[in-house]
């Protein structure tokens, strides 16, 4: 969708490798979420100084906490993987800075669900637009379970280089 550059972050290797290879083009870059994981971010930004859109989507208090460090000038925070546990929403608290984050370095912060009426309509022309070929790579076929085979599928979807897992009802 005309981006230059788009960094991979994520922490198992045998999952980052597969997006990269079933995703991935001369503009996705690779990075593994370790102790470097934010000097390695900005250092693949370059010539940039740091990321112009960060999107987190990792349902854990450690991805939120990581995508604030990644912001930078003008950066676009869109964090759509909400924290719930069996205890409910935890507070992540985070300090900012409104004159020297928000109003000086212009970052932008927002939330999503993916199922604004305006998202759904943009995931439909996308859909049925044929602009998603690689639409298929999300789930192979050791990723697809019939319901009688839950206890498969969790086992599965906690494999690391699994992407997600399909669980059909019919």
């Amino acid at each position: 969708m005309g981006a230059r550059k788009i960094i991979l972050v994520n922490r198992g290797a045998e999952r980052l490798e597969r997006v990269l290879r079933d995703f991935g083009d001369d503009r996705v870059i690779g990075v593994r979420w370790d102790e470097n994981v934010v000097a390695n971010v900005f250092a693949a930004c370059r010539p940039f100084n740091e990321p112009h859109f960060v999107m987190m989507n990792v349902p854990a208090r450690e991805g939120y906490e990581l995508s604030v460090k990644l912001l930078g000038y003008g950066t676009v925070l869109d964090a759509h993987a909400g924290v719930k546990g069996a205890g409910g929403k935890p507070r992540i608290a985070h300090e900012v800075d409104l004159n020297n984050d928000i109003h000086y370095k212009l970052q932008c912060y927002q939330a999503t669900h993916g199922s604004s009426m305006h998202g759904i309509g943009l995931a439909h022309r996308l859909l049925t637009g044929g602009k998603l070929p690689k639409i298929g790579f999300m789930t192979n076929a050791s990723e697809r379970f019939h319901h009688t085979q839950i206890p498969e599928a969790i086992k599965r979807a906690a494999d690391s280089d699994s992407l997600k897992v399909i669980i059909n009802w019919d």
